[in-house]
């Protein structure tokens, strides 16, 4: 009995941390289309006041 509920234990954590893994995976994706979001419309901003300088 002992020796089940400790496999259990185990499974049960390594299921948590598998888990945990693929939701700091899914946090981390999405942080960095955020990021590139930003990037990109940083650029397009940059690109625009070049335009608007240059005239």
């Amino acid at each position: 009995i002992v020796k089940f509920n400790l496999h259990n234990l185990l499974y049960n954590t390594l299921k948590e941390n598998e888990k945990q893994s693929i939701n700091a995976t899914i946090k981390l994706n999405q942080l960095n289309n955020d990021l590139e979001s930003e990037i990109n419309d940083s650029e397009i901003k940059l690109k625009v006041e070049n335009l608007n300088f240059s005239h």
